[in-house]
């Protein structure tokens, strides 16, 4: 019975020294990428060139999608037809800063203090 306990407890500490392993892989992945990314968009705008479209995917996060970035994780959200489009993202700074804004809130709908 304890040895089924120790491999027990012994896989659950290997799950989670891979999990950090990989949390730090991802991290210096997107440190690398980063410095990467903002190299060749300096090397776009000496050229006169558009990095717009650089800037878009240089963005904090794995994966192209438009949204929230969930950790470490950009998701991308799929239409529910054949055309399998991403959705755009209408998620404004501004929204996501929620708690910021509060006192602003509180004033305009007439609470004080």
């Amino acid at each position: 019975m304890n040895e089924k306990h120790a491999k027990k407890q012994l896989r659950e500490k290997q799950k989670q020294e891979c999990k950090v392993r990989n949390a730090q892989l991802i991290a210096e992945e997107e440190k690398q990428f980063q410095t990467y990314a903002k190299d060749v968009t300096e090397t776009a705008r000496k050229g006169q060139r558009n990095t717009s479209i650089l800037h878009k995917a240089s963005k904090v996060g794995i994966g192209g999608g438009r949204g929230p970035v969930f950790g470490v994780i950009r998701p991308s959200y799929q239409v529910q037809d054949k055309s399998g489009v991403q959705l755009p993202s209408y998620v404004r700074r501004k929204k996501l800063d929620v708690t910021t804004y509060m006192q602003e809130s509180r004033k305009r709908l007439g609470f004080t203090g």
